[in-house]
Parts: structure tokens; C-alpha cells; sequence
């Protein structure tokens, strides 16, 4: 079976793939033909540094002609795709102010309130700086040759009254007592219309917390020594 429109920046395996003649046209490009960049799991990839970004273009495109309505919020959450939570405080803002329209019981074209809409126009022009963050792709990336003795999953939850959230990190000891600490995910979710108090909303910070922690141990299958 031949492998189609792979991708890797990995000399050894590519050269490798090469031999085998399992090479597509697309699989020497540094970008796709379209001149678009390549896409793991919806979020752009840069071959030659190995690392994630968010080409957040078209919703610049999309916000420099927004109207301060609720039809154009919903259309500019629904363009961002960020499953692992990189981008978690930003587009959290974004949907408690959604919220808060739902509240007023506007219609889809209604102009917004002044409070609100200034609101949302700071948010859209925050929007073009995303593009410049650079997340490593690898968790472990500059770690070889390095002697790892411990790794350690620590989860944080917290809650207030409009929302809760978690976010995972790894922290990784060394052979020479040195300490990594790396990102690893987050999860955020808007606090329900229907008044909780607050340590509900504490503990359903604390059941997302637990879901994330499972999950990321089921999908990277390491060896932990914690978590936290």
C-alpha cells in the first residue's frame, strides 16, 4: 500500500520513504500547493521549526468587515478550532460576552449595547496578535540526550461565578536536578445561566480536571510517576 500526502520533518524517515518510492507530490513541499500551510488536526504547522500556529487570516478577513451583532459573534467563535486549549482565557472572554447578549434577549441583528460592543471590538482587534504565537509541537522538544528520572501530571481547576476551567502541565525532572515545566492542555467552559454556587462550579472545575487528566494519560501513554 502506498502512502498519499504525507508529511514529516524527519530527514532519516523521509529519506527512508523516499527509497521505498511511497513519495506524492505534495510530500516534498515546505507548504501545500495552495501555499497554505500544512494542517494537523485543524491547527497549522510550521515543517520547518516543528511547531503550532493559528493562521488566524480569515477571521481577520471576517472581522474587518463585522458588525457589532450577535450573528456576527456566533459566526466569529464558530471559526475557531483550537481542541487543545491553546488559545482557552482568549475565546473564553468571547463566549461569556455571548452569554451576556443571550441574557438580553436580543435578536440576531440587533445592534449591541455600548458596553458591549466596546467589548467586542477589543476583542476582534486582539485577534491578529494570535497568529504570532508558536507552540512546539513535541512536548519534549530539546529534551534529547537528556536523562529524564521523574515526569509528573499536574492539573489546576478553579472556578468564579461566570466560569470554570482546568489546564494540565507536565512537570519533568532531570538527571542534574533541573525542572521543565511544559503546557500541555486546558479546557474552559462557561458557568450555567441557572445560578450555581460556588463551590458546585468548583467541583465541576474539578470533574473537568479529572476528564482532562485521564484523557491525556490515555493518549500519550507515559510513564507518570504523578499526577497531581
Amino acid at each position: 500500500m502506498t502512502l498519499y500526502k504525507w508529511q514529516t520533518n524527519s530527514e532519516e524517515l523521509r529519506n527512508l520513504w523516499i527509497k521505498e518510492d511511497m513519495v506524492s507530490g505534495d510530500s516534498l513541499q515546505v507548504v501545500e500547493p495552495s501555499g497554505l500551510p500544512f494542517k494537523v488536526l485543524g491547527v497549522s504547522w510550521n515543517k520547518r521549526e516543528d511547531s503550532l500556529y493559528f493562521d488566524v487570516q480569515n477571521l481577520v478577513t471576517f472581522l474587518s468587515s463585522r458588525v457589532n451583532s450577535r450573528r456576527c459573534l456566533l459566526h466569529a467563535i464558530g471559526r475557531i478550532f483550537d481542541p487543545v486549549g491553546f488559545l482557552g482565557p482568549f475565546v473564553l472572554r468571547v463566549k461569556l460576552l455571548m452569554q451576556e447578549i443571550w441574557k438580553l434577549s436580543l435578536d440576531w441583528d440587533d445592534d449591541l449595547p455600548e458596553r458591549l460592543s466596546l467589548a467586542w471590538n477589543r476583542w476582534c482587534n486582539e485577534v491578529p496578535g494570535l497568529g504570532e504565537l508558536r507552540i512546539p509541537r513535541y512536548l519534549f522538544s530539546n529534551m534529547f540526550n537528556v536523562g529524564i528520572t521523574k515526569i509528573e501530571l499536574h492539573c489546576f481547576s478553579d472556578a468564579s461565578q461566570k466560569a470554570y476551567a482546568t489546564v494540565a502541565y507536565l512537570r519533568i525532572l532531570f538527571n542534574d536536578e533541573r525542572i521543565r515545566i511544559v503546557f500541555v492542555a486546558s479546557k474552559t467552559r462557561v458557568a450555567p445561566l441557572k445560578k450555581l454556587t460556588l463551590r458546585r462550579l468548583e467541583l465541576m472545575g474539578a470533574l473537568l480536571s479529572a476528564r482532562l487528566s485521564y484523557r491525556i494519560v490515555k493518549a500519550l501513554n507515559l510513564n507518570l510517576v504523578c499526577r497531581f
